[in-house]
């Protein structure tokens, strides 16, 4: 009805629209241009960074490199012989310390939160709480209040937005191994009681913490003096990777239908599920592995392709996830390559599941999410798919005519560069007059 010109933006517009057929063009009621954004408070910072290290240094040249190594063998003798191998590995070094610094797949999600119970009140109040790794290297475990607070624009209270908020006050501080926190995951129990599991290159450790309504003195570290708090963090257990086959852990998930199980995949795809008893009328807890399985113990026969995984693969690098999907008897265990989907009801009963990556391609899984409002769906996201999952599990099963297992009701493609293996996914839940809705987000970290 109009002539646009070629190099026009094909993009959406405000308000009702209207054509005025003597001028020839659209007019709408609402004019973006009209008015100017104001922005909502300030910046400010309330938690540290979880690293606060320095950014590591750029390439060296050659020379630069061969007059360390000189430097270096004239301290320490001992390594003449490998000197001509020096400068090559100190490039391949420095290129590996640049890739982990940006992004490193050992390194799960460093921000969870949860409630927490008072400790000595008579109605065991509970309140919501941030845990969060910082530190220089991301060894300490913090935990701090949320808060809901009132932001508006300039003197006007009628208009305001509602926020969470992070107290700058108390805070709770952990350091047992100086060693970098990993993964940092609460569970999310109906009773507002939630256990605290973090992930450690050593070990997962555990933990059921609760708050004071007056601060008193923190458990000391060796390397860290804790002021006095109002948390206390009361470990209740550990898995170390020794009771795992030595390999250190990719991913832990508490079960979210019952917090006293949780789910670790180590980085060769062997998983885990531990029960925690105890904890009543003053028992100490414990934690007890229940099931053992492999992403490759169901492996069809037939030739294997140059990309198919094996625990001795150089073509991945340790990433892996485990999560309960659908029901609390079912998991899903997900390598780069690959994808397992596991009901433990009556043993380990593999269900059928779509092949989401070609083996003969190089492509990869970058990560896994649970839909927020629907439990029996899932997200993957590949290097060049996004797709939406449903499941079906065995107790879900009202006739004989149901399939069990997952299928794929969306897919769609995204077209990022496939070498980035920084993607991940995150959701957010809004609502607005009762209407709730879903956003997701996909976020390359380059």
């Amino acid at each position: 009805m109009t002539e646009t010109p070629a190099n026009d933006l094909n993009l959406g517009h405000f308000g009702t629209a209207s054509y005025n057929s003597k001028a020839g063009k659209w007019s709408f009621t609402r004019n973006p241009n009209i008015g100017k954004l104001e922005q909502l408070g300030f910046w400010k910072e309330v938690i540290p960074p979880q690293v606060q290290s320095s950014p590591s240094e750029p390439h060296r040249p050659l020379r630069v490199i061969e007059q360390a190594t000189k430097t270096l063998i004239d301290e320490f003798p001992d390594l003449a012989p490998a000197a001509k191998y020096l400068p090559e590995h100190e490039a391949v070094s420095a290129a590996l310390t640049t890739a982990i610094a940006t992004y490193d797949a050992s390194v799960g999600e460093l921000m969870s939160f949860g409630s927490i119970p008072s400790k000595g009140a008579s109605d065991r109040r509970t309140r919501q709480v941030i845990a969060s790794a910082g530190g220089e290297t991301g060894n300490i475990l913090r935990l701090h209040f949320l808060l809901t607070e009132r932001n508006g624009w300039g003197n006007d209270k009628d208009t305001y937005l509602e926020a969470l908020s992070t107290s700058n006050g108390d805070a709770g501080f952990w350091n047992e191994d100086a060693a970098p926190i990993q993964q940092v995951c609460f569970s999310h129990a109906e009773d507002c009681n939630s256990f605290l599991a973090i992930r450690l290159p050593a070990r997962t450790a555990l933990f059921n913490p609760v708050y004071h309504l007056h601060r008193k003195v923190s458990a000391q570290s060796r390397f860290l003096p804790c002021p006095p708090s109002a948390f206390e963090m009361c470990p209740i257990g550990n898995v170390p990777i020794g009771d795992t086959g030595n390999v250190p852990h990719a991913d832990v998930a508490f079960n979210p239908y019952y917090q006293r199980q949780i789910a670790i995949v180590d980085q060769e795809w062997n998983w885990f599920v531990f029960d925690i008893d105890g904890g009543h009328r003053n028992r100490r807890y414990a934690v007890s592995r229940s099931v053992t399985g492999n992403m490759s113990m169901f492996d069809e026969p037939g030739p294997k392709s140059e990309y198919t995984n094996t625990a001795n693969s150089a073509k991945e690098d340790g990433w892996a996830r485990i999560m309960w999907v659908g029901d609390a008897n079912t998991i899903l265990v997900c390598s780069r390559r690959h994808m397992e989907l596991f009901n433990l009801k009556e043993g380990i009963q593999p269900l059928p599941h779509p092949s989401l990556i070609d083996r003969h391609t190089p492509n990869w899984i970058l990560d896994v999410r649970r839909h927020p409002t629907n439990v029996a769906r899932f997200f993957v996201l590949t290097s060049s798919r996004l797709y939406l999952l449903h499941v079906t599990c065995p107790n879900d099963m009202p006739d004989v005519d149901t399939i069990e297992g997952a299928h794929v009701i969306l897919t769609w493609v995204h077209f990022r560069a496939a070498e980035d293996t920084t993607l991940q996914l995150y959701s957010q839940i809004t609502s607005d007059e009762g209407m709730t809705s879903m956003i997701l987000l996909v976020v390359s970290l380059y």
